[in-house]
């Protein structure tokens, strides 16, 4: 599996990079780029298209980014979780074995231990 996503790696670079090979020209050309917000409007004089297209790549990916950051912190949450659950689980266990111990070392008239599953073979077929 590493040496598919190695492989897939590759060919993803290697398409970016005939991309820009293909496009240089485009990419290098200097043009005002404007952001209008409603509230403010931004202007970068004569600058590459190049430019433009790293700033958006750079808040998309700072965006995915930071959903991945919450849907993390989310699963740290819920293993904590289910981790106490697991161990008052296990606490319970230990509580009914002591239980347990306790029933089959008692007074005699509760009686031994019987295991349900096991079938007497001394009782004559009916």
């Amino acid at each position: 599996m590493k040496k598919v996503k190695l492989v897939f790696g590759f060919l993803v670079l290697g398409m970016f990079a005939l991309f820009v090979y293909q496009n240089l020209d485009f990419l290098l050309q200097r043009h005002d780029i404007g952001i209008d917000i409603g509230l403010a409007d931004y202007h970068l004089r004569n600058q590459p298209i190049a430019l433009y297209f790293a700033a958006v790549f750079l808040v998309g990916l700072l965006t995915a980014f930071s959903f991945a950051l919450a849907g993390k912190f989310k699963l740290k949450k819920n293993i904590r979780y289910l981790t106490g659950e697991i161990e008052a689980g296990k606490k319970r266990v230990q509580e009914l074995e002591a239980k347990l111990a306790d029933a089959t070392g008692g007074p005699d008239w509760i009686g031994p231990a019987v295991d349900p599953h096991e079938t007497d073979r001394t009782a004559a077929p009916r």
